[in-house]
């Protein structure tokens, strides 16, 4: 699987983690201070986030990052 791949595997561990906290996009952003667009874009695939844009919305779910990396290896099939 290449890179891209792998961001979006990880992208979408941050949602499932989000949406099973009841944790909406609004209130992930206020949370960030990122932007609620800016969060669905990366939910949605339409952008690539960055490292620092990845580790605040772990760190606004209270998860390591590295966890979500490792769980989203899981689901990774070559």
């Amino acid at each position: 699987m290449n890179q891209e791949g792998v961001v979006r595997q990880v992208v979408a561990e941050l949602k499932r983690v989000r949406e099973e906290k009841h944790i909406s996009q609004r209130e992930l952003a206020n949370l960030t201070n990122l932007s609620q667009a800016g969060i669905a874009h990366m939910e949605l695939g339409n952008t690539t986030p960055t490292l620092l844009f990845l580790l605040s919305v772990a760190d606004a779910l209270e998860v390591r990052l590295h966890e979500v990396i490792e769980r989203a290896s899981t689901n990774i099939v070559e």
